[in-house]
């Protein structure tokens, strides 16, 4: 967790923050393959006056075909 003590608080609807950040930390931890030790790093901080919040894994990454859809509503690669 790399969260600087004085960042600025951000407006912004807590709940549906706290669910988007569950939900990525959450696909972080299963982009580790079963079976090694693996690496979540969560970072907020402010950059050119805006806030910006990663989330970052050691996973086996995203092919193209799926990164093309990440934003579509409901989209997974979940069985």
């Amino acid at each position: 967790l790399e969260v600087p003590a004085d960042l600025p608080k951000v407006p912004l609807e807590r709940d549906r923050f706290r669910q988007v950040l569950v939900n990525l930390v959450q696909n972080a931890c299963e982009a580790v393959p079963d079976g090694r030790a693996g690496t979540v790093c969560v970072r907020a901080r402010v950059v050119e006056g805006r806030f910006q919040l990663e989330v970052q894994d050691d996973g086996v990454g995203i092919d193209e075909a799926t990164r093309a859809r990440l934003f579509e509503p409901l989209f997974t690669t979940k069985r």
